[in-house]
């Protein structure tokens, strides 16, 4: 049996609020057959995974499938999980999302599936860690564990990789999970000090939308409906006036005081409409 690879330095350093972070990593050191470190007793796939870059907080657990094939020609049993370091991040579960208990066994040439875990916190930072998924082989013909004793364990391990991020969008402002004040960390347009803009969406995060497009107050946006925005009583739906203004923003004006058609409204020149 190889020597575990040795884990790497402890890391776990708080960034500041906004700060998008390296990778953070779990490393496990495989160990296998001398001579055939890639397999061995028990087969791991794949040998690394990638979370890619979550929102700190805000992102549900993610997971991704993990498989372990016995190379052997008997039952084997995966007896323990152990994360050394940051084990509040990461975590292993069944296929169908209940929670691991070992034991858990493995047929002759069987290959069981995993599910590895990874919940953000709610703040932005590295994490560094080392699994290990200890399997206990029985006896078997063939193979480097022939003759060993049934209670020898072999390790099997995989590379975890991810990034956590406060400042999803890169605007320079944290997310509202980390405390901060981006009210939409997905935008990065939108962020506090932001220009407003008359497109529905609180561009500047002070709890208002398009609150600089209606000149008049009448509730209607001058950049949308509203054809005059410096007088309140004109506005979609408002009621017509024989006034020669278009009183309710539909394109005509003075409409429904030309009764008979001639051209002239009866509340100026006909005498007879």
């Amino acid at each position: 049996m190889a020597d575990a690879a040795a884990p790497l330095p402890a890391l776990h350093t708080r960034a500041p609020v906004g700060a998008v972070l390296p990778l953070f990593a779990v490393v496990v050191a495989l160990m296998g057959c001398p001579g055939d470190p890639g397999t061995g007793p028990i087969g791991v796939d794949p040998s690394q995974i990638d979370f890619g870059m979550v929102a700190a907080g805000v992102t549900p657990v993610l997971s991704q499938d993990l498989f372990f094939t016995s190379e052997i020609d008997r039952d084997a049993t995966l007896v323990d999980v152990q994360f050394e370091g940051d084990t509040d991040v990461f975590s292993v579960s069944l296929p169908d999302g209940s929670a691991f208990e070992p034991p858990l066994a493995i047929g002759a040439g069987e290959t069981i599936r995993l599910n590895v875990n990874f919940a953000a916190p709610v703040f932005a930072d590295a994490f560094e860690t080392t699994a290990s998924f200890a399997f206990d082989l029985a006896d078997a013909s063939g193979g480097c564990n022939a003759g060993a004793a049934e209670s020898e364990l072999y390790t099997r391990t995989v590379i975890l990789l991810g990034e956590a991020s406060c400042d999803m969008d890169g605007d320079g402002f944290a997310g509202t999970a980390c405390e901060g004040e981006d009210c939409d960390d997905e935008d990065p347009d939108v962020y506090p000090g932001a220009d407003e803009a008359c497109d529905g969406v609180d561009n500047d995060c002070d709890g208002e939308v398009d609150e600089e497009f209606d000149g008049d107050g009448d509730g209607y946006l001058g950049c949308e409906d509203d054809c005059d925005d410096t007088d309140p009583s004109i506005h979609p739906g408002a009621e017509e006036a024989c006034d020669g203004l278009d009183n309710d923003c539909d394109g005509d004006v003075d409409e429904g005081f030309d009764a008979d058609g001639d051209g002239y409204l009866a509340c100026e020149d006909d005498c007879d409409d």
